[in-house]
């Protein structure tokens, strides 16, 4: 059926190819410089393209597991969706938008949970990018409103691409799986369906997860009640056209 594992940063992949292949070529530089001088042949950006594609090739075949259709799940794609689409044209792209009020008010409580936890600066760095709560909700409208800007500059009208809700998919899980399953071309029936229905149930995930309470509530509304009302409705007009677009 289909395989997808644990989430991957494909974009951190990435990063990385290009700064190990910039220090290639300035040592091709220095070795020519040191010998003939006739002109070092660089490792060029393409070439890194294609290197990474085969890479993120190779990932999905190991972790297929003999499914006929392999996926990799990564939170970070969306300012590279361009990119992605290129190196991968044959490829389906599903994208799950969460309303951007609750999208805040969860990643505030999981930066500070990383933070504490794990002792990683990059956590609280996340946070102290702004002076308030109230700053924080306002910084992920924007985010909000680019990530929907990239994906509809890399797929408005695309036949291989299809953007879904996150309270959609809580709240009827098994229509809309079903729908993803025939977006992709895999055949599903009925009990299968229901048996993924009840294993993402979200008090399921929690008590299997290694930290539940990271698994906080799930909220589905499009409000929160740790936020004013001032700036909820701040965050929806500033990303009116986003949300329209999702059809939330």
């Amino acid at each position: 059926m289909i395989s997808c594992p644990s989430e991957h940063h494909l974009d951190y992949l990435m990063s990385q190819f290009k700064q190990l292949f910039h220090e290639y070529n300035i040592g091709l530089d220095i070795t020519d410089n040191r010998t003939g001088g006739q002109g070092a042949t660089h490792i060029t950006l393409d070439s890194v393209n294609s290197i990474f594609r085969s890479v993120v090739g190779e990932i999905l075949h190991s972790s297929a597991r003999e499914k006929p259709i392999a996926g990799i799940n990564d939170n970070s794609l969306f300012s590279s969706f361009p990119l992605f689409k290129r190196l991968f044209p044959n490829s389906k792209f599903v994208a799950i938008f969460r309303h951007p009020i609750p999208r805040a008010v969860s990643a505030w409580h999981h930066n500070l949970q990383l933070a504490q936890e794990e002792k990683d600066s990059v956590h609280l760095q996340a946070l102290q990018q702004v002076k308030s709560y109230d700053d924080w909700m306002m910084l992920l409208a924007d985010q909000f409103n680019l990530s929907v800007a990239h994906y509809l500059n890399a797929f408005a009208n695309a036949p291989n691409a299809m953007a879904i809700k996150y309270e959609e998919l809580v709240m009827d899980k098994y229509n809309v799986l079903n729908r993803v399953f025939q977006f992709l071309g895999a055949t599903v029936d009925h009990a299968t369906t229901q048996e993924i229905v009840r294993a993402t149930e979200f008090e399921v995930m929690r008590s299997k997860a290694r930290r539940p309470h990271f698994f906080r509530s799930g909220n589905t509304k499009a409000t929160d009640q740790s936020v004013s009302k001032e700036v909820q409705d701040a965050v929806n007009e500033l990303t009116k056209e986003s949300l329209q677009f999702l059809g939330y």
